[in-house]
């Protein structure tokens, strides 16, 4: 395959983070991804401005962490998959007491806004643990020693399907009164008290109160 169209550099991370950059020179079909891995680290965090371009699709393998949307703070755990949309404000770290080691992708392309927009997905956390083989697949790609025109769309396709992956597991609207009664009704023979729905479900224990007392 030619490599006429596609280069990538290995990008330089604090000692618990690695990551491969690639940058298609035809910029099809994105400008740029990073693909990395980041080893468990009791001190890590990241926070990136408004404003800023890069959308940001992770997969949490093990441990657990915490993420602020919109002056909420949303509980994120192995399995989740959380979604940072460009231009939103994004602030994440790791739980001190059992740090996160997770698999991510920062991809900038004119397109993900609507793509994301038209999987009604935002900025959040959900419970997605499908979406791990593409992640790894993802990673196997970065790993890989060759790269081609053929990787970006590669990259593009994994991307996409991190994002049907998604879709396809958003079974509720955390804003939606019947929504968080249907959750409670598939979990009506076990004991759940509000803080575990409310992590089961990435929304604060606030919004759901709002919920009930609105409707």
């Amino acid at each position: 395959m030619s490599k006429l169209n596609a280069h990538a550099a290995f990008v330089e991370y604090p000692t618990t983070e690695r990551g491969t950059a690639f940058v298609p020179q035809d910029k099809i079909p994105f400008y740029s991804a990073v693909i990395g891995i980041t080893n468990p680290d009791p001190g890590y965090s990241m926070t990136r401005r408004e404003g800023n371009t890069v959308n940001v699709l992770e997969y949490v393998l093990e441990g657990e962490g915490e993420m602020l949307i919109g002056g909420e703070r949303t509980r994120i755990k192995a399995g989740d998959c959380y979604v940072l949309v460009a231009g939103d404000r994004h602030e994440y770290r790791s739980n001190p007491q059992n740090p996160m080691k997770k698999i991510w992708i920062n991809y900038i392309a004119d397109y993900m806004s609507h793509l994301l927009a038209a999987y009604r997905i935002r900025t959040g956390a959900f419970h997605c643990p499908d979406a791990r083989h593409i992640f790894e697949q993802l990673l196997e790609i970065a790993n890989a020693a060759d790269v081609s025109e053929e990787t970006n769309y590669l990259i593009a396709e994994s991307v996409h399907g991190i994002i049907h992956c998604i879709a396809r597991s958003i079974t509720i609207d955390s804003s939606d009164e019947y929504g968080i009664k249907r959750a409670l009704a598939a979990r009506v023979y076990s004991k759940l008290n509000l803080d575990e729905l409310a992590a089961d479900l990435h929304i604060s224990k606030s919004q759901i109160i709002r919920s009930f007392k609105k409707n």
